[in-house]
């Protein structure tokens, strides 16, 4: 007998819920479950991704060779993963680009960016989301948004520019590997309380494909640094348990236990829908009691 892979137990995991087209549409399981696991009834849905992903990828190499610049930019999240993890554009559902830049270069980036036809878009800045400016730009009939970061974490202290050239482009860069395995790791459970299972998929396949590249001891490091660790702790309870991956998660056993009694298929199907687990888990994964308190703080501040 075959051994079980991961996607076998995720598949597992959104089973009784493939019949609940608003769960699928929820989690943009949708190119995922036509591609990988052959459900007919979302072609038309892969096709829609496989088309809006084709028009962002020939526009990002555009764009890669209009900002010809001499400072580092980063594709972060789905638009430095579509082409490394997945087996076709139209798996992943890619609502915007997102890129990391220094804050030092931030104003430049912005003057090249309304050059060529971006617009700032205004939002009320909190804590939590001053370290984000999101541009847009009308390209045909597709609407681009941009999201540029000056921040991976909330809590970051110090600016994060190790990585290297990603193929095929000039201008973007990807991450270190680690720095990418945290910061996708917050994103989904810092930033979001897993509010959508794409994400956890595409953590576990990133895991899939670099764990032999992955320091989780340096990972953990960095982790504790940025004030992040009980954040990825929840992931990696999650990779090691539902997944099955063979990890040391090390001293956590408060935390773990917590994790086990809060990690049930039923809240990760829809975690808003228990309030009390949710409300629960969103404190907990901040490290910090002081940054709880200033993230609900500023988070209602900001309604």
């Amino acid at each position: 007998m075959l051994a079980r892979t991961f996607e076998d137990h995720f598949f597992e995991l959104i089973t009784p819920q493939l019949g609940n087209m608003e769960f699928v549409k929820r989690h943009h399981l949708e190119g995922l479950l036509y591609s990988r696991w052959h459900q007919q009834d979302f072609k038309s849905f892969w096709m829609k991704n496989f088309y809006r992903n084709s028009q962002l990828q020939q526009f990002l190499m555009e764009l890669d060779t209009d900002l010809s610049v001499d400072f580092q930019i980063f594709l972060i999240k789905g638009a430095s993963l579509w082409k490394r993890l997945y087996e076709n554009i139209g798996e992943r559902f890619m609502s915007d680009i997102d890129v990391y830049v220094h804050k030092k270069n931030l104003l430049e980036l912005s003057q090249k960016l309304k050059r060529i036809g971006f617009k700032e878009q205004s939002e009320k800045k909190w804590k939590a989301n001053s370290f984000k400016t999101v541009f847009i730009k009308k390209n045909n009939n597709l609407e681009i948004v941009l999201e540029v970061h000056t921040q991976l974490f909330w809590t970051q202290s110090v600016s994060f520019l190790k990585g290297e050239k990603l193929s095929k482009y000039t201008s973007f860069s990807k991450m270190d590997t680690n720095l990418e395995f945290l910061h996708l790791c917050t994103h989904l459970a810092f930033q979001h309380t897993y509010i959508s299972l794409h994400w956890l998929y595409e953590i576990a396949l990133y895991y899939d494909n670099y764990c032999e590249d992955i320091d989780l001891d340096a990972v953990k490091a960095m982790a504790i640094e940025n004030q992040v660790f009980h954040s990825l702790q929840s992931v990696l309870w999650l990779l090691k348990h539902k997944f099955k991956f063979n990890i040391q998660l090390g001293e956590a056993p408060n935390l773990n236990y917590l994790f086990e009694k809060i990690f049930t298929e039923s809240f990760l199907s829809n975690p808003k829908s228990q309030k009390f687990k949710f409300i629960c888990l969103k404190n907990l994964l901040k490290d910090r009691l002081r940054d709880n308190l200033s993230y609900n703080v500023g988070w209602i501040a900001s309604r």
